[in-house]
C-alpha cells in the first residue's frame, strides 16, 4: 500500500538523519589551513595562535584547533595557561653620597623618661659626654628622586669585616629631614666571599626621594665599612599583549544603537571604537547575547572619543568587557547625545594564546580552525613534557603569532543565532510532518476494503 510505503520513508527519514559534525582528524574539513612556522631543530616548543586563527574557532574552548603535520596527522598539543603581564626590569646605577657625622650621631642615646600618675612625660635625666671633633662616614645617601619604575632590590658593592655580621638598614624620606624604614638585613662574609650586599625591596616606590643606607653591629666593628657603589633594581609591567581584529559591516539601529555579530567563539576581552568626525565624545553601553532566545547583558561601559589636535588625533581606550561568550553585541549611545553620525571603526581585543606542541612527522606543518562540533584533543602538559624533566613551558622555544590585524566581516542575521545542526533538525521536523499530513491525505481518500 501507498501509505504503508511512505511511513517507511518516514521511519528511515528519522533513524537516517545524518551526521552534523565532520571528521576532525582530517585537515580538509578545517575551514581554515594556513601554514604555521615553526623553530628550527626543536622538537617540542611554544606556539603563539595568530590572530588569523583567533577569528575562525568556532568553539570557545578552542576545542577545534588543530596542527598537521605533511602527512596529514595531528601533532600531540597542550593548551598552555593565560599568562600576566610580564614585567620588564632594569638597573639604575646610583652615585653612593657620604654622610659625614660624629659616631653615634644617628641615634638618641642617654635619655630617660619618666610617666607621671597623670599620664605626663618628664625627661629626668641626660647622660652622655659632648660630640667628639672627629667625623667618621655613618651612611650614604642615594639620589633616587627621578626614578620612576618601582624598586625591587638595591645591591651595595661594600667592604665589610670578615666573619662579622654588620647590618644595614634603608631608610627612605622626600626631604632629607623626615626618614622612614624601609627594609634591614644582616650580612655576613666570608673571607672568600664578594663583597656584594643584597636589599630585598617589594615594588617600592622611590620617586621623589632619598634612600639612607646605614650600618652597624652589636659588637666593635674590626674593619670599617665602605660602600663604593649601588645599584638599584627596578621593574615595571610591560605592555600587556593582546590580539586584535577588525570587525566590518556593523548596522545603526538609529543613531543610538548599533549592532553586530562576531562569527567566531574566542572570547573577546576589549573592544575598541573610533568614531567618526573631528571631534566628538560619546558615553557607551556594550551588551551581549549568544542568541535571539536570549536577554542582553550588560558587558562594559565607558566614554568613546576622538580629538583632532594640531600634531595628532587622540582616541579613547579600549573598554574592558566582562568574561562571557556572546556572539551578538551591541552599543548604546547616550540618549543625551546626538549619538552615532556614521557606523565606527571597530576593533575587538583578544587574550593571547598558546600551546605547546611536540613536532612529530615531517614538515611542513599546518595549522588549521573552524570546525563546529569538533572535540578538544589536548593532552595534559605534564604528559606532553614527560621527556623533559624539570623544564618550564615558559622556558620551551617559542614562536611568536603574527601582530596582523585580521579583518572579517559581521554576522548579517541581527541575532538569530539558529545553528546548522538547528536549522536541520527543524527541515527533518517539518519533512516528517509532511510526510504524516499526506499519509493521512492518502488514507482518507483511499480507505482499505475488508
Amino acid at each position: 500500500m501507498k501509505a504503508n510505503g511512505l511511513g517507511i520513508a518516514l521511519g528511515l527519514l528519522l533513524v537516517s538523519t545524518p551526521s552534523l559534525a565532520a571528521d576532525d582528524a582530517l585537515e580538509a574539513s578545517y575551514a581554515y589551513r594556513a601554514p604555521l612556522p615553526v623553530v628550527a631543530g626543536a622538537p617540542l616548543q611554544r606556539i603563539g595562535v595568530p590572530p588569523q586563527v583567533l577569528v575562525r574557532l568556532q568553539e570557545a574552548d578552542q576545542a577545534d584547533l588543530r596542527i598537521f603535520n605533511a602527512q596529514g596527522q595531528a601533532l600531540p598539543m597542550a593548551l598552555l595557561p593565560l599568562q600576566s603581564s610580564p614585567s620588564e626590569r632594569r638597573m639604575v646605577d646610583l652615585k653612593p653620597l657620604p654622610v659625614l657625622g660624629a659616631p653615634g650621631s644617628l641615634t638618641v642615646t642617654g635619655v630617660s623618661l619618666r610617666v607621671d600618675d597623670g599620664g605626663q612625660a618628664r625627661v629626668i635625666g641626660l647622660s652622655g659626654a659632648p660630640g667628639s671633633a672627629t667625623t667618621e662616614v655613618l651612611g650614604v645617601l642615594l639620589d633616587t628622586r627621578a626614578v620612576a619604575d618601582f624598586a625591587s632590590g638595591l645591591t651595595l658593592s661594600a667592604d665589610i669585616p670578615a666573619q662579622q655580621p654588620v647590618t644595614f638598614s634603608l631608610d627612605s624620606s622626600a626631604d632629607l629631614s623626615r626618614w622612614a624604614p624601609v627594609t634591614e638585613v644582616v650580612a655576613y662574609r666570608s673571607p672568600d666571599d664578594a663583597a656584594k650586599v643584597f636589599l630585598p625591596l617589594d615594588r617600592v616606590s622611590v620617586k621623589g626621594r632619598y634612600l639612607r643606607v646605614t650600618w652597624g653591629s652589636s659588637t666593635r666593628l674590626l674593619a670599617p665599612v665602605t660602600v663604593r657603589g649601588a645599584s638599584l633594581t627596578t621593574e615595571r609591567s610591560a605592555a600587556a599583549k593582546v590580539n586584535r581584529a577588525e570587525i566590518t559591516g556593523a548596522k545603526l539601529t538609529g543613531s543610538h544603537v548599533l549592532e553586530f555579530g562576531l562569527p567566531f567563539a574566542t572570547p573577546v576581552t576589549a573592544l575598541q571604537l573610533t568614531l567618526a568626525g573631528q571631534n566628538a565624545i560619546l558615553p557607551v553601553r556594550i551588551l551581549g547575547r549568544e542568541n535571539s532566545e536570549q536577554s542582553w547583558t550588560l558587558l562594559g561601559s565607558g566614554t568613546v572619543y576622538r580629538m583632532q589636535g594640531a600634531a595628532e588625533t587622540k582616541t579613547g581606550p579600549a573598554i574592558p568587557l566582562n568574561a562571557g561568550r556572546f556572539r551578538f553585541i551591541q552599543i548604546e549611545a547616550d540618549k543625551r547625545t546626538t549619538g552615532f553620525s556614521a557606523p565606527p571603526r571597530i576593533q575587538v581585543q583578544f587574550e593571547p594564546r598558546e600551546v605547546a606542541v611536540l613536532l612529530t612527522g615531517a614538515p611542513p606543518y599546518t595549522i588549521a580552525a573552524g570546525l563546529k562540533g569538533a572535540k578538544a584533543n589536548y593532552l595534559p602538559l605534564d604528559n606532553l613534557m614527560a621527556a623533559s624533566p624539570g623544564l618550564r613551558a615558559v622556558d620551551l622555544p617559542h614562536m611568536e603569532a603574527s601582530p596582523s590585524i585580521p579583518v572579517v566581516a559581521s554576522m548579517t542575521d541581527g541575532g538569530g543565532a539558529y545553528s546548522t545542526k538547528t536549522l536541520i533538525l527543524w527541515a527533518v521536523l517539518l519533512g516528517a510532518t509532511a510526510i504524516l499530513g499526506l499519509i493521512a491525505w492518502l488514507a482518507a481518500r483511499k480507505p482499505e476494503k475488508a
